[in-house]
């Protein structure tokens, strides 16, 4: 009976994951799309001032359902972006980061145009106050889709990494 459902999740899981290819294929294309081929980082910003990065490295063993999860959830933020008004940055927030090994061109939709920009780095908030602030090559800020299930997402991959490391998966 447990196998049934496991063979139920596996295809739920993999149907899912074709309806999002189908779905980025068609007439998406052109939208910037997060993989897991690029470099990424979690970065910790505190409320006394100090930040730590953490690159993220994925093991052998990681569960690339929630890896996608987080990554389909932090391109769902850029599907809409719009120049941010200033915000003070919160001091104590969580931001997912991705760099690419060259500049990618892009053509976000900023302010309800197409702009077409080479992007080398993208950085959006996941928690704090600020949920979807993007920062696109260090120097343009932007407001993306404040996407309440980025969080979520991204706790998740920390504890499925902490329970690897723990050696408890």
């Amino acid at each position: 009976m447990l196998w049934k459902l496991r063979l139920k999740r596996r295809w739920l899981v993999w149907g899912l994951s074709l309806l999002t290819s189908i779905f980025l294929l068609t007439g998406c294309t052109a939208k910037p799309y997060l993989t897991k081929d690029n470099a990424y980082s979690i970065i910790f910003y505190s409320a006394s001032g100090t930040c730590q990065v953490y690159p993220l490295k994925l093991p052998w063993n990681s569960n690339m359902a929630v890896v996608q999860n987080l990554l389909l959830e932090s391109s769902f933020v850029l599907a809409d972006l719009s120049t941010a008004t200033p915000l003070p940055i919160a001091s104590d927030r969580t931001v997912l980061r991705a760099d690419f090994p060259e500049s990618r061109p892009m053509v976000l939709t900023i302010d309800r145009q197409s702009v077409k920009m080479d992007v080398k780095s993208i950085e959006i908030e996941a928690e704090g106050s600020n949920v979807g602030l993007v920062t696109i090559n260090s120097t343009m800020t932007l407001q993306g889709i404040a996407n309440s299930n980025l969080g979520p997402a991204l706790t998740e991959l920390l504890d499925m990494l902490s329970k690897i490391d723990s050696g408890k998966e």
